[in-house]
């Protein structure tokens, strides 16, 4: 409902209830010209107070329907405003979802500048990283090629020292087996004249003991030979002593 609408219906309002005011009022007022008795006073004063409360009644009616009104146009004012303030949201919203879906797309923009920023510089690194292993690659295959001929170089010294090491081993074998060979023959002829200086001694020994056994034995033989001189001679004396033993035994028999 509109303001117009709004004081066209306080006006109606008014109206209505000041014309119901008089028309009450005037039957009182004549009804109480025509009654001068104490019953018809009565009965006006009645009437008077029927119109009383009809004006007051009316006055209510009056204020109740201003106050209607007046909260409805209070009603219609906030929706009014309410409707207003939505209008007002409603556009402040769709200002804001705009401003937030352009800040959106500026966001998705820089995104995507900084995406293929990001990807440049993944790119530019990546090839960066390519470019330093292909470097290190061949700094790696050049050193590896260095070693193999330092390898190499090294291998063929190694194998020229120990070419030389088995020629001076051969050399010194040969000069060892020569001293060897010397120091046998040494050692064999100091052998042979221990062997013959040894079989000297022994024939030299031999004989001593050949001898010393034959003076041994002639001893021996002396030794026995006065044995059996010294047995002979005991036997002798044993044999004269008995003979002489029996001639005694013999005298004393022939005595008794």
């Amino acid at each position: 409902m509109s303001l117009q609408a709004i004081s066209r219906f306080l006006t109606a309002a008014v109206m209505a209830a000041f014309v119901l005011a008089i028309t009450t009022a005037r039957p009182a007022k004549v009804s109480a010209q025509q009654y001068s008795t104490p019953k018809a006073l009565h009965e006006a004063q009645e009437e008077q107070d029927r119109a009383a409360k009809a004006a007051r009644d009316a006055e209510q009616d009056q204020q109740r329907a201003m106050n209607k009104a007046a909260h409805e146009a209070q009603e219609e004012q906030a929706r009014a405003a309410k409707a207003a303030r939505d209008v007002e949201q409603d556009q402040q919203r769709a200002m804001a979802r705009a401003a937030h879906e352009a800040q959106e797309d500026r966001d998705r923009a820089a995104k995507a500048a900084a995406d293929a920023e990001q990807d440049r510089q993944r790119a530019m690194a990546k090839a960066a990283h390519e470019a330093q292993e292909e470097q290190a690659r061949a700094a790696r295959a050049a050193a590896d090629a260095e070693q193999d001929r330092q390898r190499a170089m090294n291998h063929a010294a190694h194998e020229a020292q120990e070419e030389r090491a088995r020629a001076v081993k051969v050399a010194r074998d040969a000069e060892q087996d020569r001293q060897r060979a010397i120091n046998h023959a040494a050692h064999e002829a100091q052998e042979e004249q221990a062997r013959a200086a040894k079989a000297a001694a022994d024939a030299e020994q031999d004989q001593q003991r050949a001898m010393n056994h034959a003076a041994h034995e002639a001893q021996e033989d002396r030794d026995r030979a006065a044995k059996a001189a010294r047995d002979a001679e005991q036997d002798q004396q044993r044999a004269m002593e008995h003979a002489a033993h029996e001639a005694a035994e013999q005298q004393v028999r022939m005595r008794r």
